[in-house]
């Protein structure tokens, strides 16, 4: 059995209300681009990858937050995954575009990294968790300005500290 089986499942429970999405095993060329996230104290914004299902309707939307490597000196090449990666291509079949952010403090994005969590001693996950939350909730809002994008109904998903980046956005007020 393939690695990764239940991260699928995951995604299909997420999918299983939305009804006018393309037929399962669509095929296409995901439309890729490169964009740049408007971030409030960054001084570029956040570097992100869009990839786009065929057609012009505009389509639901996927968020993803990407995970943290264990080498700290691995953040600088952190970038978001290709549009035919296992995880997107799943969405982009499905009729869903998917947006992936890099947070601050990591690859082309750089800066300050936000998530520092201190010792294991004595270790706090709230403001850290809070922090990526907040390039997570920059991500959502660019993601709702553009027009060929549904606002309504956006997934938010996340890999490994991502996930974790997830529920800390979903505890904090948004729309």
């Amino acid at each position: 059995m393939r690695q990764g089986w239940w991260l699928g499942l995951i995604f299909a429970m997420a999918a299983m209300p939305v009804a006018a999405q393309q037929a399962l095993g669509q095929t296409g060329q995901w439309r890729d681009q490169i964009v740049w996230v408007p971030m409030a104290g960054t001084p570029r914004g956040l570097y992100a990858r869009l990839c786009r299902p065929p057609g012009e309707t505009p389509t639901r939307v996927v968020v993803y937050a990407h995970g943290t490597p264990a080498d700290a000196s691995a953040r600088v090449r952190v970038g978001p995954p290709a549009c035919d990666s296992e995880a997107f291509s799943w969405f982009l079949r499905r009729g869903y575009a998917v947006l992936a952010s890099v947070r601050r403090g990591y690859g082309a994005t750089g800066g300050t990294y936000a998530e520092n969590q201190g010792s294991c001693d004595n270790a706090d996950f709230i403001n850290p968790g809070i922090e990526a939350a907040r390039d997570v909730a920059a991500t959502v809002d660019y993601a709702a300005t553009l027009p060929f994008l549904r606002p309504q109904g956006m997934v938010v998903v996340g890999l490994s500290t991502g996930g974790f980046t997830t529920i800390a956005y979903d505890s904090v007020a948004h729309p």
